[in-house]
């Protein structure tokens, strides 16, 4: 017997243009689940070269068979035309031309809702600390970015749908389920 830690890692390409990537940890009950997938808009003139690549990727874990803890849906954004103007040590600190984004989701009311947005190195945004009472101004966004994930179908069976934005400007979706066991859970 050893002590080492066995990782499994499976890659499946799904019909919608994006990969599922699954993480088994043989020490522990977890199924670590990433839907990855690459936007790129190109621009026809300019004989394919990508004008922004979106790397999005939504990671989740199932522990004994069941979601738990937030979900993760992180953004990428990379404006090539932007690249190469400021380097420090090496590295491309150009302004305007990467973007990390991470939005987490939490359980709630049989479904999942958006409660902090973290962009890049600037201060985390809460959104159970922002006042009620001041509106919010929606920000010119291109990818769908929802409020809440819930189920496809109406009432409590069936996937849940978290919408994508694909290179050939259609909305596809990552379908998934809150419970990978065969049977339910015994309730004690």
């Amino acid at each position: 017997m050893t002590d080492k830690m066995l990782d499994y890692q499976m890659k499946m390409p799904l019909k919608n243009g994006g990969t599922l990537t699954t993480l088994v940890f043989e020490h522990e009950p977890q199924v670590t689940w990433t839907f990855q997938y690459r936007y790129r808009l190109t621009d026809p003139e300019s004989l394919g070269q990508a004008r922004m690549v979106n790397d999005l990727r939504f990671v989740f874990a199932y522990v004994e068979g069941v979601i738990k803890g937030d979900l993760t849906l992180s953004m990428h954004v990379v404006i090539p035309e932007r690249l190469g103007k400021k380097y420090v040590a090496g590295c491309d600190i150009s302004p305007g031309a990467k973007t990390f984004i991470q939005f987490h989701y939490r359980p709630e009311d049989e479904g999942y809702r958006l409660y902090k947005i973290e962009v890049g190195a600037r201060k985390v945004l809460n959104l159970d600390e922002l006042d009620p009472n001041v509106p919010v101004k929606p920000m010119d966004f291109p990818f769908p970015v929802p409020d809440r994930i819930e189920r496809a179908f109406e009432g409590e069976v069936g996937p849940f749908v978290l919408p994508f934005l694909a290179s050939d400007g259609e909305t596809r979706e990552f379908h998934f389920d809150d419970s990978i066991l065969r049977y339910p859970p015994k309730e004690d």
